[in-house]
């Protein structure tokens, strides 16, 4: 959760959307969003798996070596690598 200001925000505006509007987002976002974005055991390993083959490829390692080092333990050809890199990829620029 964020309050986004810019250079023209008023402390008093800030301060009334935080009195007034936080506690209630609050709430609705533990009782909803976090309930539903439970993670099983093995989402939570292949999010930390993308994540590690994401900073491999980071560094400059080719998607051929990481399959050579890391998937081929788990994946049967060098597109499953791709794709993990590619969809964590995309969630690092979701919006929040």
């Amino acid at each position: 959760m964020a309050i986004v200001i810019s250079p023209e925000t008023q402390l008093k505006e800030v301060v009334k959307v935080f009195r007034e509007e936080v506690s209630y987002l609050r709430m609705e976002y533990e009782a909803g969003y976090l309930k539903a974005k439970q993670l099983t055991p093995d989402q939570i390993s292949n999010v930390r798996r993308d994540r590690r083959w994401y900073w491999m490829h980071e560094q400059d390692m080719s998607y051929k070596v990481i399959f050579n080092k890391e998937g081929r333990k788990t994946l049967d050809d060098i597109d499953g690598v791709i794709k993990a890199i590619k969809r964590y990829e995309k969630k690092l620029r979701t919006e929040i």
